[in-house]
């Protein structure tokens, strides 16, 4: 079952990580989802796991940063700085 996915044994919620991991769609058209529907369906994987909305919002955060930061783009979208601003947090 998804809870039981094994992004949460190699990025547990709570007793820090051991591998980068981030939550992606590999081909929407193909499967039939979309980038929000995997975050959802991460989240509630998390839920029924007694992970409190605060925790499971924040880990869900951070793999969205290791997805920024695991680009091979440009050096400056790996810079957290340029992370924060485009999520309106930084000037």
């Amino acid at each position: 079952s998804f809870t039981e996915h094994p992004i949460f044994a190699l990025q547990p919620v709570h007793g820090g990580g051991r591998v980068a991991v981030s939550v992606n769609t590999d081909d929407p058209l193909v499967f039939a989802t979309s980038l929000a529907e995997e975050h959802a369906c991460v989240y509630a994987a998390l839920r029924s796991h007694g992970v409190g909305t605060r925790a499971a919002l924040s880990w869900l955060a951070e793999r969205r940063r290791d997805g920024y930061r695991s680009r091979f783009t440009v050096d400056e979208s790996s810079d957290d700085r340029w992370l924060e601003r485009l999520a309106g947090r930084g000037g």
